[in-house]
């Protein structure tokens, strides 16, 4: 630093570099590269009653359906990352920042199989992908308590990562992570893209973009599989404001994400069934769209769908999940949390050297959100696996209100 007065006068109250690489590795389980058999304590199937195991004193053994791998490497990750921390203004207001990269390579992944070569799967190393993101936190003291006990605390946080598949092994051409409702909506990346929703799609006129219309019933027309979008947002971000006034103290945190979509099933579900809201006009109408003259030429459509029920009905997820694909931003008050120190003499009753009561609050408003009827977050694989964007009939999410009590001994 050219003038080191800026750490003297508290300009920079604190400042830390870092950086830091690293490089590891992760094998299978024992065995996996043999063809090996497994006791079995219990057989059943659909056409015979359950067998245990040992039967007669004679024990039973299955033989593993996933082709043993050849040629298998270890899986590894590769990380670094850089950033910082400061805090400025004699500790008033603070920052951290970091920018990353991570690239996870040969992974080991299992690959399905036609059950015609009397396996289901087979495990290979399937390919690079690659995760670069940006990470920033910031915290204000607009007002600090201890002056005149009126404190205001402000922290914002943002990220955004952007992932990305970039070789796949040799062969294969598209990575399938899982399936999403039964009727072929898939999560897959391709080589150059991240994991996106797949499934079939409806034909559109490529000058105008609208849906061609079948003539006969005036409904859209199913055409070819395509990509939906990215499950992933754009960013994720939140602000919480903390306040404080001598004793009382309120708190609360508003959470945010920007982009990625979500197919939803229950939405699927609730149209085709005509119990969504959106259904109660039972009346026909001539929906948006183009119908294909002889020539090959498009005209606007004039046709009428033949009944509602219809409509909604081509709208379900077992055509095409394309009506039932949002935009999966949202803004949410996820939690907001009142509390009181109590008097010491009351602190003194319980044994405890301090006494704080405070009531919270968790999910109690959904702000803003493209998704209609659920909540944008619910993800029918969980936290566990890649599959983040799919919900199939999830139960909604529950509001939480309760109370706490806090002693310091």
């Amino acid at each position: 630093m050219k003038d080191a007065s800026i750490f003297s006068n508290g300009t920079v109250s604190y400042a830390k570099l870092r950086a830091n690489w690293a490089n590891v590795g992760s094998d299978e389980e024992p065995y996996q590269l043999a063809f090996s058999y497994s006791p079995l304590s219990l057989q059943a199937d659909i056409y015979t009653f359950n067998q245990n195991f040992p039967f007669n004193g004679a024990s039973a053994f299955a033989a593993t359906n996933v082709i043993p791998p050849s040629n298998l490497r270890p899986q590894r990750q590769n990380s670094w990352e850089v950033g910082g921390e400061f805090r400025l203004l004699n500790d008033r207001i603070g920052l951290d920042l970091t920018y990353y990269t991570v690239r996870n390579y040969d992974q080991i992944v299992s690959i399905s199989v036609p059950h015609s070569t009397g396996f289901s799967a087979r495990r290979l190393n399937v390919g690079e992908i690659q995760n670069n993101g940006i990470e920033a936190l910031v915290n204000y003291s607009i007002l600090r308590a201890a002056r005149n006990g009126i404190g205001w605390d402000i922290t914002a946080n943002w990220s955004r990562n952007r992932n990305e598949v970039t070789k796949l092994a040799p062969g294969l051409k598209e990575f399938v992570v899982t399936s999403g409702d039964g009727f072929g909506t898939l999560i897959a990346a391709r080589p150059g893209t991240t994991f996106q929703i797949q499934g079939v799609g409806y034909l559109r006129d490529s000058t105008s973009g609208k849906y061609i219309i079948n003539p006969q019933n005036g409904l859209r027309i199913v055409g070819d599989r395509r990509l939906f979008g990215n499950i992933y947002p754009d960013w994720i971000g939140g602000v919480s404001n903390s306040f404080s006034f001598k004793n009382p103290s309120l708190s609360f945190l508003v959470d945010m994400r920007k982009g990625g979509v979500i197919m939803s099933s229950t939405v699927s579900s609730l149209r085709s069934s005509g119990t969504a809201k959106e259904t109660a006009d039972r009346t026909p109408f001539v929906q948006d769209g183009v119908l294909r003259n002889a020539d090959g030429t498009f005209r606007a459509n004039d046709v009428p769908v033949a009944s509602v029920q219809q409509y909604w009905g081509n709208l379900d997820n077992s055509v095409s999940p394309e009506n039932n694909i949002f935009d999966a931003s949202f803004a949410k008050l996820r939690e907001i949390q009142f509390g009181y120190k109590l008097p010491n003499s009351w602190a003194a009753l319980m044994r405890s050297r301090e006494a704080t009561f405070s009531i919270e609050g968790r999910n109690l408003w959904l702000i803003s959100s493209n998704v209609p009827h659920i909540d944008p977050e619910a993800n029918v694989h969980g936290a566990g696996l890649i599959g983040e964007g799919i919900e199939r009939s999830n139960l909604p999410s529950t509001r939480s209100v309760g109370f706490n009590l806090r002693l310091n001994f």
